[in-house]
């Protein structure tokens, strides 16, 4: 009789499927924790100062093109995937946030313009949370 081949044996095709399987769900698990750190997505790395940069690049000219744009669902809309909470203020008391239910109680009221702008010049103040949670 011939030797018998290792790949016709039972146990090394248990083994075999037992490493494959540990593979697979190793596999899915890093790309489900990719996916929700927004590492896909874009870089989600970014400083708050970079990100308030960032930010008031994009709003600055849609409000100077629309002076009664509606900031909370802007803001929703164009930068809803962004995992940091933010607030826009502008001058005249206009407010918006990609994520307002994540502010903290009263960091609204404490950001609001205490006064009314004199020119109607558009000044954009962002105001980011530095988050120290992951």
């Amino acid at each position: 009789m011939s030797d018998p081949v290792w790949y016709r044996s039972l146990y090394w095709r248990i083994a075999f499927g037992f490493i494959t399987l540990l593979a697979v769900v190793l596999l899915v698990q890093v790309l489900v924790f990719l996916w929700l750190t927004d590492r896909i997505v874009g870089p989600s790395s970014k400083s708050p100062q970079q990100l308030a940069a960032s930010i008031a690049a994009e709003v600055g000219p849609a409000v100077s093109s629309d002076p009664t744009l509606q900031l909370d669902p802007y803001l929703r809309n164009k930068f809803g995937h962004i995992y940091q909470p933010f607030l826009v203020v502008l001058n005249d008391g206009r407010f918006g946030s990609n994520r307002g239910d994540r502010l903290p109680p009263g960091f609204l009221r404490s950001m609001m313009p205490r006064g009314r702008p004199s020119s109607v010049t558009v000044n954009i103040e962002v105001l980011c949370m530095a988050s120290s949670a992951p």
